[in-house]
């Protein structure tokens, strides 16, 4: 079968739709591109190409999950998003002895959630890039023009922020 991953719920912003993607020459080989989200303009990358699954077309109904990483708002294209759940704590494992340390400092796998019927990896949203992808990608951020409020976008009167509620508990949220 598919390979299912889980996502903490508390950097997720919003759940978009497919939109048009521009491509930025020098972000290529770290993002698909750019969107306009509410007048910012936000980066892409594909989940697929980040943990080596090879890239896939991008449909209609192929969803964005915009998250909240170290530094920046990212979108990160995925195949589909099935469900929201709630894990205990106590069922959250992290990775000691699972993945190599040679692997890095800061991998894109954070832990294990411990679901009925099946483990979760679950996906560090801060590590999404390698830290010199992260790098480049906050300089190429930074140069961008924002055109989308530069030509009158009536999204962009907004602060380009999206409001999320805050939860409290003894559960880890997970998408």
């Amino acid at each position: 079968g598919a390979q299912v991953f889980a996502l903490p719920l508390d950097p997720i912003l919003q759940i978009l739709p497919m939109v048009t993607i521009t491509p930025i020459p020098q972000l290529e080989d770290t993002a698909l591109g750019v969107i306009n989200v509410h007048g910012a303009v936000t980066p892409v990358v594909d989940l697929r190409v980040l943990i080596g699954m090879g890239e896939a077309p991008l449909l209609l109904y192929t969803p964005i999950i915009l998250i909240k990483t170290k530094g920046f708002n990212l979108g990160l294209v995925v195949d589909e998003v099935m469900d929201v759940i709630s894990v205990p704590v106590d069922s959250l494992t992290g990775l000691h002895g699972v993945i190599p340390e040679e692997l890095g400092e800061a991998p894109i796998l954070q832990g294990l959630a411990h679901i009925p019927d099946r483990i979760l990896p679950l996906i560090n949203p801060d590590y999404m890039l390698l830290p010199d992808q992260a790098k480049l990608l906050a300089r190429v951020m930074e140069q961008l023009p924002d055109l989308f409020q530069e030509y009158g976008n009536p999204a962009a009167q907004g602060n380009g922020e999206i409001e999320q509620e805050e939860e409290q508990g003894d559960k880890e949220r997970v998408a």
